[in-house]
């Protein structure tokens, strides 16, 4: 028994057809039960359409009978809605963590430069021709206050690289 599972705009999903030939003559079935005849073969396939998906069933099984046929295809199709509901699910969680990761990492971004500018204002750069003397003269003059400020940035700079390897590595334990 072979199936594809597709959304509403034909997005294939899931199946486990090889054959592109075989998937674009199911992908075609517009019946819920049809047999065709393939030289002596009867094939039988479907489809059917749900709120959430298309099924299409395919069987070549000359001992598979309509009524068995059909049993299958219920039993696809309540398989089909378990498996959309999993991906619902899983979408749902990886787009809470990539929202989490992103506001995180602004949250760091933000005081990586609230800390640079507040050793070095933002007006000091605006007319300066050279970048470099200006935050030389600063680091001179206020030594301890700019290490103090470089080591808040070497922290959030730190969390920034925490949140890539805890993302990181729950990315791997879902791949795995």
């Amino acid at each position: 028994m072979e199936f594809i599972i597709c959304n509403l705009t034909d997005e294939i999903i899931a199946t486990n057809i090889k054959s592109q030939e075989k998937t674009e003559q199911l992908l075609l079935c517009d019946k819920e039960v049809e047999i065709i005849e393939k030289g002596t073969k009867k094939i039988r396939r479907g489809c059917t359409i749900d709120s959430k998906y298309k099924l299409y069933l395919y069987c070549d099984d000359q001992n598979i009978t309509n009524k068995i046929f059909q049993y299958y295809f219920r039993s696809f199709k309540e398989l089909a809605n378990e498996i959309i509901l999993s991906m619902e699910l899983t979408k749902s969680k990886e787009s809470q963590k990539t929202r989490r990761l992103k506001h995180n990492l602004i949250n760091y971004n933000t005081n990586i430069q609230h800390e640079f500018y507040k050793l070095f204002p933002q007006n000091l750069f605006i007319n300066a021709k050279n970048h470099l003397d200006i935050i030389e003269n600063i680091v001179n003059k206020s030594a301890k206050k700019s290490a103090f400020a470089f080591l808040k940035i070497l922290k959030n700079s730190n969390l920034m690289k925490n949140e890539f390897d805890v993302y990181e590595l729950n990315v791997t334990v879902l791949v795995k």
